[in-house]
């Protein structure tokens, strides 16, 4: 058994308040396997980083042959005596299934499960809707965030380079073995800043200009957070786009008359004359021969105005009234205030922001 150390200087990295999830007793991992079943496939390759102040100090844990691979589980068992949380890439369907797997045939007991867990790849397949990326695959997201990997191998190639070191000992071969797991483990540590898109369920905006006219609205805001990749939001409601801490976004607007559904027809009278309802309670010095029974087709406040779409996966600001064109339309608008009242853009913006799980 071989156990490679080397160490990351951070001066210069930019951080936000997502790398506190590498705080005290929380380290980065990544195995390297000789295949992808755990039943007959062995761990070659055990790579861990802690941050130390500016630093990140990485530790490695390396099987020379196949018959090694319980002394780096139990070197890997005494790594874990003062940690309590973990990050990996993928690490909740792959690395750690496979690690305890191993390790109960080794006979090592790994407490895994009591640990704290943070899969990247999970969060950034969970916003695969606003973030586009061609792949989700660690070295893909690496490349849309500008990441520098020196690598050019993946770890199914490396199969057959480690099968050549079990026989050879070269040490290019050990090299690349080496270098494979150094920038998975190193280059997961810019990828904490994808935890940045869960807080966009509580952000909050800052609205910097508002353009509108009859058809559309045009907007600019400023986020009380920063995204590592852009991200976008298109339908037939809204085109917006995130990046950075900037958001810019168009929403197409309507003038024409729509109707707010009140709840509890019962409560009400239609007056057909006059195409409008009125609260029974209202309606005692009214002849009765002009009241007619509301129902859900015609229990409504009508209006003219500028309206604007909103999304079935955007929650409704509360307290506002909700319009459709007709009674069986689908599709909602929010009426458009004519004051353009930023407290309320705002509003808006934020709900599409806090809904942003739910776009498809």
């Amino acid at each position: 058994m071989k156990i490679w150390t080397d160490a990351l200087s951070l001066d210069g990295q930019e951080e936000t308040s997502e790398y506190q999830a590498l705080g005290p007793g929380a380290f980065l991992l990544d195995i390297e396997t000789t295949g992808f079943s755990a039943k007959f496939c062995s761990i070659y390759l055990i790579g861990c980083a802690v941050r130390r102040d500016r630093q990140l100090l990485l530790t490695q844990f390396f099987a020379e042959t196949p018959a090694q691979e319980p002394a780096i589980l139990a070197a890997f068992a005494d790594y874990l005596s003062d940690k309590n949380s973990i990050v990996t890439f993928n690490g909740q369907a792959f690395d750690l299934p496979f690690l305890e797997s191993r390790a109960r045939r080794s006979g090592v007991n790994l407490p895994l499960r009591q640990l704290i867990s943070i899969d990247l790849y999970r969060t950034a397949r969970k916003y695969r809707a606003i973030l586009h990326l061609p792949s989700y695959k660690q070295e893909s997201i690496e490349k849309a965030l500008h990441i520098e990997r020196k690598d050019k191998y993946s770890g199914g190639q490396l199969i057959d380079v480690y099968q050549d070191y079990c026989r050879n000992r070269a040490s290019e071969s050990e090299s690349l073995l080496a270098l494979h797991n150094h920038d998975d483990v190193f280059n997961m540590y810019p990828l904490l800043g994808l935890l940045s898109y869960e807080k966009l369920r509580e952000a909050n905006v800052s609205l910097t200009d508002i353009q509108s006219n009859d058809r559309e609205m045009i907007l600019s805001a400023r986020l009380n957070l920063t995204l590592p990749a852009i991200a976008r939001v298109q339908s037939e409601s809204v085109y917006m786009i995130l990046e950075k801490n900037q958001l810019h976004a168009s929403i197409p607007l309507r003038r024409t008359r729509m109707r707010y559904e009140l709840d509890h027809p019962a409560d009400y009278y239609y007056l057909p004359e006059e195409d409008m309802v009125i609260p029974k309670v209202l309606a005692s010095s009214i002849d009765s021969s002009r009241l007619k029974k509301a129902t859900r087709q015609n229990c409504c406040v009508k209006k003219e105005g500028l309206f604007f779409p909103i999304d079935d996966f955007v929650m409704k600001p509360e307290g506002l009234p909700v319009f459709r064109e007709h009674p069986k339309s689908r599709q909602t608008y929010l009426e458009f205030p004519e004051t353009k009242s930023e407290e309320f853009i705002q509003r808006y913006l934020e709900s599409i922001l806090h809904s942003i799980e739910s776009y498809k």
